[in-house]
């Protein structure tokens, strides 16, 4: 029974990594495996069996998170991007409390200050890159195995959605389109299909494990020490997301349906990730 309880908490973190505005690390904190996960992946390389027997049931379940969200989302983001936009960005913002509540506001200073602002300023500045979609593309290699080490940070820091940074960089869509296609391709043999998909998801993958490993003990040294830089620095890198998330919605454009619609999405999303992390 433990070990279905853990391959579903993993099905809730891969479905949170791949959802816009939902932090996979804030998932594995509200359901209490967060710490478990980070030392498992420090033991990898000492250990690797004894990680592998804590991990496996949390890696099954967020590969069956990530398929069974991959058709959702981009039908869609495809169909209302802007009322799924909104959904998120209410995602986004029912976050923040999360972060807000791990920095001891009694100790910020002007160097936590600086960290939030750099925090805001990363996210801004990484709106200006863009990206090729896989049909554009034969496949950026290197670039999609550069993005997954660094994006790894994501899924390892609390209140970073890797999501999010994705659509800000340009490549979710692709990346969504890709994961698409090898279920597709799966279900019905095509392997045209799947080596285009492959040539995005390979690298990415391999960036992604490589990053998860070097940064674990990173990541757990810095929460450990730092904890009120770290998490004004993720502040920052939130609050940056959101203005780019809905600065670009022409919400008075709409009609008056798509206004309430947009509105009720938006709060459902704050009250949705509320609930997720209590």
């Amino acid at each position: 029974m433990g070990c279905f309880r853990n391959v579903f908490k993993g099905l809730l973190i891969g479905a949170a990594n791949l959802l816009p505005g939902i932090s996979g690390g804030t998932m594995a904190i509200a359901l209490d495996v967060y710490e478990t996960l980070i030392e498992a992946l420090c033991l990898c390389v000492r250990r690797p069996l004894e990680s592998l027997k804590c991990l496996w049931p949390y890696l099954l379940g967020g590969l069956l998170g990530l398929a069974g969200v991959t058709f959702l989302v981009e039908k869609t983001l495809t169909r209302f991007p802007y009322l799924t936009i909104l959904l998120f960005g209410g995602m986004v913002l029912g976050g923040l409390p999360a972060i807000v509540t791990k920095i001891q506001l009694k100790r910020v200073n002007i160097k936590h200050a600086i960290f939030f602002f750099l925090g805001v300023l990363l996210t801004l500045g990484m709106s200006s890159l863009s990206a090729q979609t896989p049909q554009q593309a034969d496949g950026p290699w290197l670039i999609l195995f550069i993005l997954g080490f660094f994006l790894s940070l994501s899924m390892l820091i609390p209140g970073v959605s890797g999501s999010l940074i994705l659509i800000t960089l340009g490549y979710y869509d692709g990346l969504v389109s890709a994961c698409r296609h090898v279920l597709s391709g799966i279900y019905q043999p095509d392997w045209l299909i799947l080596t285009d998909a492959f040539s995005w998801l390979l690298p990415f993958g391999l960036g992604l494990g490589l990053g998860m490993l070097s940064f674990s003990k990173v990541v757990a040294f810095l929460i450990s020490h730092y904890a009120t830089l770290t998490y004004c620095f993720m502040l920052g890198i939130m609050l940056g997301s959101l203005w780019l998330m809905l600065k670009d919605i022409p919400f008075f454009s709409l009609s008056l349906c798509h206004q309430v619609l947009g509105m009720g999405l938006f709060v459902g999303g704050i009250e949705c990730t509320y609930l997720l992390e209590k």
